[in-house]
């Protein structure tokens, strides 16, 4: 459940981006243990965020991750917040749902006046995946289901006192493909039992 305080960084302070020149844009990216699985291995998927902003500036997020493809199970207790445990999430509200998992949450410096604990370049949650069918599994992310945009960037603190979330002009996401090599069928099993035991009575 979110806090007061984080309802109102993430919602009620938002504003849209100034116009000009420059054009601010985050980037939700997702990362994985491993490219390649076998069916019946466990992977970890990880939620990572940046923007073209430079300094400090990745301020709040709100992130839903889907999965599409071939069969797979995800682990209904693997959610886990900025995992490398680095205290920089603040208010976090996150669940795994059977084709992924979402979050949202905001920096631990959300009082200011500095802005000394972005969320530029940090993995904010993780979630595992098992893998049950051959063949390749896409997972996507997108805007959460929550009144937020998937990120928002920090303005320069207001009245010293609070720093306000803003909108980015655009927000670039980037999914990732798990390629799953298929467990050998029974027949191949007792085809290659067979050839064992040929090679063992030579």
């Amino acid at each position: 459940m979110r806090t007061a305080i984080t309802a109102l960084a993430l919602a009620g302070l938002t504003a849209g981006a100034d116009a000009g020149h420059f054009v601010s844009t985050g980037m939700v990216t997702l990362t994985s243990s491993a490219a390649t699985v076998n069916v019946g291995d466990v992977f970890t998927i990880g939620v990572l965020l940046t923007d073209n902003i430079p300094g400090n500036s990745v301020f709040a997020f709100d992130v839903l991750v889907s999965g599409s493809g071939a069969a797979f199970s995800t682990l209904a207790d693997s959610i886990v917040v900025d995992p490398f445990d680095s205290g920089f999430v603040f208010g976090f509200n996150g669940q795994v749902n059977p084709d992924g998992a979402q979050g949202l949450g905001g920096s631990s410096d959300i009082l200011g006046p500095t802005f000394d604990r972005p969320l530029d370049n940090v993995i904010i949650f993780t979630f595992q995946v098992l893998a049950t069918q051959g063949g390749s599994i896409s997972f996507n992310p997108e805007d959460g289901p929550g009144p937020n945009l998937a990120m928002h960037y920090a303005s320069s603190a207001l009245f010293r006192t609070l720093i306000a979330p803003v909108n980015y002009d655009e927000i670039i996401f980037n999914g990732i493909t798990i390629t799953v090599i298929p467990a050998p069928s029974g027949a191949a099993l007792l085809l290659l039992a067979g050839l064992i035991s040929t090679r063992r009575r030579r």
